[in-house]
């Protein structure tokens, strides 16, 4: 899976058919803006693709490490709703060409305009093309999303099927979303409506590269990267936080429309977030802030025996399973919280992460500094010894 990305990719279009100014925007981009979630699910996409390749399900990866990450029960459980019902379509299909994960170009609109399609499958016997988008994340995407017209086209494009092709399915596999509509949602194109998206690309990629494209801000703004460091888009958030009238005297819809935009609203404090703990970690002096190490979920490493021994143990009187259980295992902390779970056994099966993020908080915060200036905050004076002088630390 590669980790190059076009400024006209399939997550990326969508923002510039929004707002096209936002391409030129791109270069005042915070750095390094992935986050632990994204990283996560670059893990699964990996997994996926290296399950395929190699003929394996999702199971047999489990404790194989992709991205940094180890793959774990849950991770494996997830993916495989997305490989088994790709294999079916495969297996159904004779003559059936499955490609994971391969470049494809929008040569038709722009060498620039390219992505990589989690999978894609053509069934020359039914003159059908069909392209799967998996989304290992927890906000909800929809089957009309943009990105699966881009894959469409640029699949096209790339393998020259235009002339072979009737019918267009495109699917999102989304096992972590809570999505009315259920895990997998599909929709279906012509081969006409594929040719009228390949229109608006056209348009889309043209406008975004004029000199004066206008800045658009909107919802769309909570996914652009350059969001923190775009005036319309401040100017809008904060003509959304602060109303004229009092918050408790609008009306549902005035509340809805601010409602809407509290993901912009979240998404530019973590930007600012972001470029703070960025400057405290090149050791910039913030007056009355310091880092320490963020608070970590431990894991549990083996949660079948944990639940068995726990339901085996003596010392138990939980004799339900069930119990142990909010959909999916309890955390360590609710564990030990239970009445009659021993707590021995907790501790046995859950670990701290390996890496531990840090944070910036405020200097009254308990836990103690670590990086420049650790000593701040890590010591009591001793008492009636000396008092501690004030001082400067130095940057």
């Amino acid at each position: 899976m590669s980790t190059v990305h076009s400024n006209f990719g399939g997550s990326s279009i969508y923002i510039l058919d929004k707002c096209p100014g936002a391409l030129r925007q791109y270069k005042y981009a915070l750095q390094n803006t992935s986050s632990p979630q994204a990283e996560e699910g670059t893990a699964a996409h990996q997994m996926a693709e290296f399950a395929f390749k190699a003929g394996l399900s999702a199971y047999d990866c489990v404790g194989l490490e992709f991205n940094n990450h180890s793959v774990t029960d849950a991770m494996a459980n997830d993916v495989q709703l997305y490989i088994s019902d790709i294999r079916r379509i495969v297996a159904e299909n004779p003559g059936a060409v499955l490609r994971v994960e391969p470049k494809v170009t929008m040569s038709s609109v722009h060498t620039d305009v390219f992505g990589y399609v989690d999978a894609s499958i053509h069934i020359p016997s039914q003159r059908k093309l069909y392209t799967g988008d998996l989304k290992y994340g927890y906000g909800l995407v929809e089957s009309s999303t943009m990105q699966l017209k881009h894959y469409s086209v640029s699949t096209l494009d790339t393998f020259n099927l235009w002339d072979s092709i009737d019918v267009i399915e495109g699917a999102i596999y989304q096992p972590r979303g809570e999505h009315i509509d259920g895990e997998i949602r599909r929709v279906t194109y012509t081969i006409a409506e594929a040719r009228q998206f390949q229109q608006r690309f056209r348009e889309i990629y043209a406008l975004a590269m004029t000199k004066d494209a206008p800045l658009v801000p909107g919802e769309h703004c909570h996914y652009c990267r350059a969001s923190a460091n775009c005036r319309p888009r401040l100017l809008r958030t904060l003509d959304m936080l602060y109303p004229d009238a009092p918050l408790e005297i609008l009306d549902p819809g005035e509340v809805l429309l601010m409602f809407k935009e509290v993901p912009t609203m979240k998404r530019q404090a973590e930007k600012i977030i972001e470029l703070a703990n960025q400057y405290a970690k090149a050791g910039k002096k913030l007056s009355g802030y310091k880092i320490v190490k963020s608070i970590a979920r431990h894991e549990c490493t083996n949660e079948e025996a944990l639940v068995n021994e726990i339901l085996t143990s003596p010392a138990s009187s939980i004799k339900n399973r069930n119990d142990l259980y909010n959909m999916r295992l309890k955390g360590k902390t609710v564990l030990k919280d239970m009445a009659g779970v021993p707590k021995s056994v907790v501790d046995k099966y859950f670990k701290a992460p390996d890496n531990i993020g840090t944070e910036l908080v405020e200097s009254n915060d308990k836990r103690p500094a670590i990086g420049i200036g650790a000593g701040i905050g890590r010591f009591e004076p001793v008492s009636g010894v000396m008092k501690p002088h004030n001082f400067t630390p130095i940057e």
